[in-house]
């Protein structure tokens, strides 16, 4: 792909397993800090994390003044 001009260059970071690990380390403290979760437990945490990043992130169409009075 590099010698065919398709690719410059590769983002090696994308190809990590960082984002995973951040992931659950996000999901672990939701999760009691339980190494081996059952599947009830995961989702639990899955969906309260999943509910605490929609919260806290604002459509960028909202008026700032109309958050504010609500």
């Amino acid at each position: 792909m590099f010698e065919d001009g398709l690719l410059e260059y590769l983002l090696t970071y994308k190809l990590s397993q960082d984002h995973l690990e951040i992931f659950f380390s996000a999901v672990r403290p939701r999760s009691g800090f339980s190494n081996n979760p059952t599947a009830a437990q995961f989702e639990a945490a899955y969906k309260r994390l999943l509910i605490h990043t929609e919260i806290m992130t604002c459509s960028e169409s909202a008026n700032y003044n109309d958050i504010q009075k609500s």
